[in-house]
């Protein structure tokens, strides 16, 4: 109520305005009711979006994974073909010399 009432006059103003002030509280619960289901389809759409992005970070991390995977496999694989051509390098080179001493 914003009713400016001294301290000795409340009692008597309650009783006065009971009908009106019983309003003001019942509207003040309806917006306080509002307010709460506000918050709770809030809550409810946040926690689905938690979901959904737990989710992605999963599928993310599972696909990081496969693309690590991938390029070590193929890392390895060139590598094995480095040692391949470093050997035969070392054939060719003593090839070489062996030719160049005759």
């Amino acid at each position: 109520c914003p009713a400016v009432v001294l301290a000795k006059d409340c009692p008597q103003h309650l009783a006065d305005g009971a009908g009106a002030h019983l309003l003001l509280v019942a509207a003040k619960m309806d917006e306080h009711n509002d307010q709460i289901s506000n918050m709770q389809m809030l809550v409810k759409k946040l926690q689905f979006e938690n979901a959904s992005l737990k989710q992605q970070i999963l599928q993310n991390n599972a696909d990081r994974k496969r693309d690590i995977e991938a390029i070590q496999k193929e890392l390895n694989k060139v590598k094995k073909e480095a040692a391949l051509a470093h050997k035969e390098a070392g054939k060719l080179g003593k090839s070489v010399r062996q030719l160049q001493k005759k």
